[in-house]
């Protein structure tokens, strides 16, 4: 998945990189179970999905990065992935209320020719 990952945002698409997100932690709790996955953990991806985004850990657990479900892209068309304000607010306010911290981070586009 991170192979593929990569050749993703070496290729500018970054709108397909929200369903290898899903597939990963699919395949973390598959092959670990819940059990060790942990209870606060399956919540805080759960609330993601609430709000239509996937979520990868940044590590063993307890953060995750999430990115948002892509909307549009049809025939070819471009894929909006931005939370809108009202939409990161109320995303905020969830994980918040869960215990959790929220901060929105801004990539750094992709230009220097050997990433």
């Amino acid at each position: 998945l991170a192979e593929r990952a990569v050749a993703l945002l070496r290729r500018g698409a970054a709108g397909e990189l929200p369903e290898l997100m899903k597939r990963n932690f699919a395949l973390r709790r598959e092959l670990y179970g819940d059990q060790v996955v942990g209870d606060r953990n399956l919540h805080m991806v759960a609330i993601a999905e609430r709000h239509g985004l996937s979520a990868k850990f940044t590590g063993s657990g307890g953060a995750a990065v999430c990115m948002k479900h892509p909307v549009g892209g049809e025939a070819g068309g471009a894929v909006e992935l931005e939370l809108t304000p009202e939409e990161e607010e109320a995303a905020r306010h969830s994980f918040e209320v869960a215990g959790f911290r929220f901060c929105r981070l801004l990539p750094t586009p992709m230009s220097h020719p050997g990433v």
